[in-house]
């Protein structure tokens, strides 16, 4: 009766099954174990610009300048490029989070080596 009045006696029993807990969870630490993970995550900046390009999925041929004639500077030389058509919408707090919006899946295998 004595023996389950002892403070000091219960506070070794603890710490004799609290050790035996930590050798299990070291043990634990020498097997190989895979994790998965995943995650969302959105790039919104307050000083992104108010309004953002959409494009269409158009194009429009134009001729862009890109220089002149060494000996006729007055005559430009010019070459088509494909523009994307589209029209500017709001860049509002919605729209960021929406068009900056990444995400991804992780799969972690680790093997201990001894």
């Amino acid at each position: 009766m004595a023996v389950n009045n002892q403070f000091d006696i219960k506070s070794a029993e603890t710490r004799i099954q609290s050790s035996s807990y930590s050798k299990e969870v070291a043990r634990a630490g020498l097997m190989p174990s895979l994790s998965l993970g995943a995650g969302i995550s959105s790039f919104y900046s307050d000083a992104a610009p108010s309004q953002r390009f959409s494009a269409d999925g158009t194009f429009t041929t134009q001729q862009v300048p890109v220089g002149f004639l060494a000996n006729d500077p007055s005559q430009l030389v010019v070459r088509e490029q494909l523009v994307p058509n589209g029209t500017l919408v709001d860049n509002g707090f919605r729209s960021q989070v929406d068009f900056n919006r990444s995400t991804y899946v992780a799969l972690r295998l680790n093997i201990p080596i001894y």
